[in-house]
């Protein structure tokens, strides 16, 4: 067996102790996520750098309430970054209608989270009470935009579109999880309610065939005269499952803990849980086991390139470019080690998960590494925002203290140790090759840079 081919198959089992990251992360992600052309990026690159920073309490996956405090550099730059987007998605001008995406309404989802994180509910403070009532003035306004005045699908599912009633997988990573986290923030539960009656009428549009694998969008685009139907329902496509698998557990986060708080206000009151609390209760199973069967199909072994380590875009298509690839891969890794936080029961059971998700964790790293990816003509010339910001999200999972205590607490730590001490012994046999890529980032980079130098 060939060196490269030796160590794709590399059990990587262990989560070392990453350094957090400084200012400007080595791979370069911070950087181009700030490179935004459209205001939904700067949502989502809000969003990716929050849960980056705020490495105390995950903000999607709520065990406490998420009060972690920001550095300064950060909070300097999300209101910056969110400026021109809060220009164009103004509620005093109703400027609503943006350029891009056929007027997408992802635009205002992504905005409203951000948003609402800067409310005074999820960062307290004495001296931003008037700054918070209007940050969640403009996120009601972009939430009741989306309920009032998008088009809806003959299911009732909000259209990604302005102009055209037929929905995407990131509606389901962004529509939702607004609605809930505004819900709850405002204390809003029908809102919160009709956030969770959706996600299912998000999965009756995007798998009408019944089957494991959610499409990239509806077909209502397909269907119109003159355009050939692409076939979308039919092709297994990773990336909407990402999206989906993503957005459902962050809508689980939020349902999990609005739970929670249900559960502790009824043993104060020593009364029996009311039917719309059952209601909650019996959808936050419903979702959990939707999630874990998206991450089970994901781990498909004809999803995963073998040369390079990354989920195929496309199943039945092994010619996109590689960049493509690595947006929904970083996704889904994020997710696991999410779901493991979020569910710590589910630890031990999930770790072929695990194992999975860290050698595809090596895997984009190993692209963002640029001058590996330069080296090897792995590097394409594109730039995405989504790409890097799915990137920090997983980074930021991954480096998250409760990710390594939920383990540790599992009885994971010592065993991991084990094999991650064989599995370096075999690394080093194939270092010499240009392909190796498991093992230790750091390591790895100081590796290329001293052969460089020789």
């Amino acid at each position: 067996m060939a060196p490269a081919a030796q160590n794709s198959q590399l059990q990587d089992t262990t989560l070392p102790t990453l350094p957090k990251p400084p200012k400007a992360d080595d791979h370069g992600c911070i950087a181009e996520a700030k490179r935004l052309a459209q205001p939904h990026e700067h949502g989502l690159a809000a969003q990716a750098l929050l849960e980056w920073e705020g490495l105390g309490g995950n903000i999607f996956c709520l065990t406490t309430p998420p009060h972690v405090w920001y550095s300064g550099w950060l909070l300097d730059w999300v209101p910056q970054g969110m400026a021109y987007a809060l220009d164009k998605l103004s509620p005093s001008t109703h400027t609503f209608h943006l350029p891009g995406d056929l007027n997408s309404t992802a635009q205002m989802a992504t905005m409203a989270i951000p948003i609402l994180l800067h409310c005074g509910k999820l960062r307290p403070s004495e001296n931003n009470t008037v700054t918070n009532d209007v940050n969640l003035a403009r996120s009601e306004a972009h939430i009741r935009h989306l309920l009032e005045h998008v088009p809806r699908t003959p299911t009732g599912a909000i259209s990604h579109y302005n102009s055209i009633a037929t929905i995407r997988a990131e509606s389901v990573f962004s529509v939702l999880p607004a609605l809930a986290w505004h819900g709850m923030t405002a204390d809003d539960m029908a809102m919160f309610d009709r956030a969770l009656a959706l996600w299912r009428t998000y999965r009756t549009e995007l798998n009408p065939l019944g089957n494991s694998w959610w499409a990239v969008q509806s077909c209502a685009l397909c269907d119109d005269p003159g355009r050939p139907s692409c076939g979308c329902l039919k092709r297994r496509h990773i990336t909407p499952v990402a999206l989906a698998a993503a957005g459902l557990l962050r809508l689980l986060g939020v349902v999990k803990y609005v739970n929670g708080l249900a559960r502790q206000e009824q043993k104060l009151q020593s009364r029996a849980p009311s039917e719309i609390e059952t209601f909650r209760g019996g959808e936050e199973h419903a979702l959990q086991e939707e999630v874990i069967r998206l991450l089970e199909v994901a781990l498909d072994e004809q999803a995963v390139d073998e040369e390079t380590g990354l989920v195929l875009h496309w199943l039945d298509n092994k010619t996109t470019p590689r960049v493509v690839s690595v947006g929904g891969t970083a996704l889904l890794v994020a997710t696991i080690y999410n779901l493991v936080m979020m569910i710590p029961e589910s630890a031990s059971a999930f770790k072929p998960q695990l194992m999975w998700a860290n050698k595809r964790y090596h895997a984009v790293i190993r692209w963002l590494d640029t001058e590996r990816a330069e080296r090897e003509g792995d590097r394409v010339n594109h730039r995405s925002c989504g790409l890097y910001c799915s990137a920090l999200m997983m980074m930021g999972a991954r480096n998250n203290p409760r990710l390594r205590q939920v383990l540790s607490l599992a009885g994971e730590g010592q065993q991991n140790q084990a094999q991650d001490t064989q599995q370096r012994g075999e690394s080093q046999q194939g270092e010499q090759s240009a392909n190796s890529w498991a093992g230790d980032v750091d390591g790895n980079i100081a590796r290329n840079r001293k052969q460089k130098a020789d």
